[in-house]
């Protein structure tokens, strides 16, 4: 698209809730460019130009559209960002809007590109509308891929809630959407993933946002306990992954994993099945199941009016006994015995 327009980049960019950018691809372009894109907020309409003069999908933007954008705007902060990269001029469209996240495709010119010429943007849109083809196709596959991992999860009748990189839910298992019409501590609305409680919220947005925007290579591994009441024992045990991904699955592919544990399965009235499973003491079962209903070690001392050292050495043997290395595993052998 670049070279076809007499441009120095083409660029492909997704855009989801709160400024966050899930994706900005952008050919021959210094590495920093996207990581300075970022710290400046380069998504929020308030300071970004191009992201404030978005049109109707396949209308294009360019740079008489940028100029009055830039008048209403009180930033110049992508101003100054435009400049260091040379990427002033151009012109955009958006391929896919919708309420929670928009995917956009633009060139960006520098000084010695100039402006685009009528030429130039009637190549623009046409490339514009076989992009469009190609998203749909690459959203099609995505929806396949994730009712292919339901499916599987179904299979084992786990609660499982999948997002894609806007944060947006791309699908759960029959056993979670059955569970959330129940009423619960979690809530579906708006197609995103939430905490009844707002304090609760604030921890489950903070901890998905780190999941969305983790590296391939440090992928978020977390275990929650969200409250559902006044009393710490009133809640769900809640873990968070992320999923591998490929750059160029526009935020459409599933991107992060969210198993939630029932706390009615997880009492201390299981605790015999346990003992037989995984031949603990009944001690060791007792801390299993508070570990998985999300307790801290330092929560289990307390309640079990122990030291930290004697529940470390009773998380050890339970490690040993389940041939488990990592808490997450150890939850989930322990839900499917519970189950």
């Amino acid at each position: 698209m670049a070279k076809a327009t007499n441009s120095t980049h083409g660029e492909l960019i997704a855009v989801g809730d709160e400024s966050l950018v899930t994706l900005n691809l952008t050919t021959d372009m210094d590495p920093r460019f996207e990581q300075d894109f970022v710290a400046i907020n380069g998504g929020s309409a308030a300071l970004n130009w191009r992201i404030a003069c978005l049109a109707p999908p396949l209308e294009v933007r360019h740079e008489t559209h940028y100029a009055a954008a830039r008048k209403r705007l009180q930033s110049t902060v992508y101003d100054d960002f435009a400049r260091q990269y040379d990427v002033f001029n151009g012109c955009q469209t958006v391929l896919s809007l919708r309420d929670d996240h928009f995917v956009g495709m633009a060139i960006l010119r520098g000084d010695a590109d100039g402006v685009t010429t009528e030429a130039d943007r009637r190549v623009f849109a046409h490339g514009a509308r076989a992009a469009l083809s190609a998203l749909r196709i690459q959203r099609a596959i995505a929806n396949q891929g994730a009712a292919l991992v339901l499916g599987a999860l179904e299979s084992l009748n786990t609660r499982t809630i999948l997002l894609d990189s806007h944060g947006f839910v791309a699908g759960l298992t029959d056993s979670a959407e059955r569970w959330f019409s129940r009423g619960t501590a979690l809530r579906l609305r708006h197609g995103h993933l939430s905490a009844k409680l707002p304090s609760e919220n604030d921890m489950l947005q903070r901890v998905l946002r780190q999941a969305l925007l983790a590296p391939a290579d440090a992928p978020v591994s977390a275990r929650l306990w969200i409250r559902s009441g006044i009393q710490p024992h009133e809640g769900v045990a809640v873990e968070v992954f992320t999923l591998p991904t490929l750059e160029w699955n526009l935020g459409f592919g599933s991107r992060v994993m969210v198993a939630v544990h029932a706390g009615e399965a997880l009492n201390a009235e299981r605790a015999p099945v346990l003992e037989a499973a995984l031949r603990l003491s009944p001690a060791e079962a007792a801390v299993a199941i508070l570990l998985a209903q999300g307790k801290s070690r330092e929560m289990i001392a307390g309640e079990r009016h122990a030291s930290p050292q004697t529940v470390n050495t009773q998380i050890k043997n339970i490690f040993r006994k389940a041939d488990v290395n990592r808490e997450a595993e150890l939850v989930s052998l322990i839900n499917n015995l519970l189950r």
